[in-house]
């Protein structure tokens, strides 16, 4: 009985998996978002109590815009620099996991255009990329289908 009084149960959620988020037992959370986007979390309340002394809340992490120790998109145009890099990472992430090859293929090219991307003259480096990023390889995905698209 006493054993069971001073163990301790751990939940990891994972909040980067493509079905959705789970948060338990949330309260209340308060955020606020900056003139660039990003959303900051504050007063983050739970009903079974705060967090350990030590512990980082996976919320609270970062900027708000995932995970700040990921490797970032790897054509973003040499000539872009800090946080515009981050943001550009992130709209990538949002348009492969969102969109279907044809859209992605020519908002890519859209973002060539601009400037804000430097892509690679073989598809099949771009969408090992695309795939990293969270694009699907499924069905409609694959990578002869991409090809197509982004030769054109």
């Amino acid at each position: 009985m006493e054993k069971d009084s001073k163990s301790e149960i751990h939940i990891t959620n994972n909040f980067n998996a493509p079905i959705g988020q789970h948060i338990d037992h949330v309260d209340t959370i308060n955020f606020s978002m900056d003139k660039e986007g990003s959303f900051h979390f504050e007063n983050i309340g739970q009903v079974n109590g705060d967090l350990p002394k030590g512990k980082t809340d996976p919320m609270t992490e970062g900027t708000g815009n995932g995970n700040p120790n990921e490797e970032l998109f790897k054509f973003i145009h040499p000539s872009i620099t800090g946080e515009e890099e981050r943001m550009i990472h992130e709209e990538v992430k949002r348009l492969v996991k969102r969109q279907g090859v044809p859209d992605i293929c020519r908002y890519l090219q859209t973002m060539a255009k601009e400037k804000k991307i430097l892509l690679p003259q073989m598809s099949s480096v771009a969408y090992a990329e695309l795939i990293r990023l969270g694009m699907p390889n499924g069905e409609g995905y694959s990578e002869k289908y991409f090809t197509k698209h982004y030769n054109k």
